[in-house]
């Protein structure tokens, strides 16, 4: 007959040896998913340690190239030096312009930096359209201011209009006079004879008058020329 104390050893000794498997199975379960994790957690750190570094060197290289953009000219001088020489082009082409024409030597002590200058060059010499005789002098300035300031003003006010100016219609029409005193379109401020024969060219001059004789007219002519002359001869 069997006996009851070492059966019940027996299954003792079994039951522990179950629970060991079973702890040494679970034992190894958590350090086998203890592993994974840290084998995980390695990659991560390797590649944020990796983007680190390329950064590291993105910023490295900004800063290089901001050093070598700062001990570089800046962009405005070399603008500078492209206007200058556009502006030295264009001096030697009104050169050549007044070479061609023969004006340096009927007039070796003018001189012209721009267009308007070389063509009253050419008026002097004798070559240019705008040869001031006294048919250019005019001798009733009174008799077109009316009109021709009405025309002016009209023109003004509907451009004052078309640029939203906010301004009052009495407020364009002020605007519009006060331009007008200094405009060309504004009869006092062409070439007129006075009373006593002489060029009237500031605004708003004195009414021309028709006792200028014709030889005061032709002193007026003379007159304009020299002005210009003498102008061209300072620059």
């Amino acid at each position: 007959m069997p006996n009851p104390k070492k059966r019940a050893e027996k299954q003792e000794a079994a039951s522990s040896k179950k629970n060991a498997a079973e702890a040494a199975k679970k034992a190894s379960a958590e350090e086998a998913e203890w592993n994974k994790g840290a084998k995980g957690a390695s990659k991560s750190d390797k590649e944020a340690e990796k983007k680190a570094e390329q950064q590291r060197k993105k910023d490295e290289k900004a800063r290089l190239e901001a050093e070598e953009n700062a001990a570089l000219p800046s962009k405005p001088v070399a603008k500078a030096k492209g206007a200058e020489k556009a502006a030295a082009k264009k001096t030697n082409k009104i050169e050549d312009f007044l070479a061609a024409s023969g004006i340096e030597k009927k007039a070796p002590g003018l001189t012209a930096t721009n267009i308007d200058d070389a063509l009253d060059a050419l008026t002097i010499t004798g070559k240019g359209p705008k040869v001031v005789n006294t048919a250019d002098i005019d001798r009733h300035p009174e008799r077109r201011f009316k009109a021709a300031y009405a025309a002016f003003e009209e023109r003004r006010i509907a451009e004052m209009k078309a640029e939203k100016s906010g301004l009052r219609l009495q407020q364009m029409k002020d605007v519009a006079y006060k331009e007008f005193q200094k405009s060309p379109e504004n009869p006092f401020n062409q070439l007129t004879a006075d009373h006593n024969g002489e060029s009237l060219i500031a605004p708003w001059a004195s009414i021309a008058n028709q006792s200028a004789t014709r030889e005061e007219l032709q002193d007026i002519a003379q007159a304009e020329r020299q002005k210009t002359e003498k102008r061209l001869a300072t620059k």
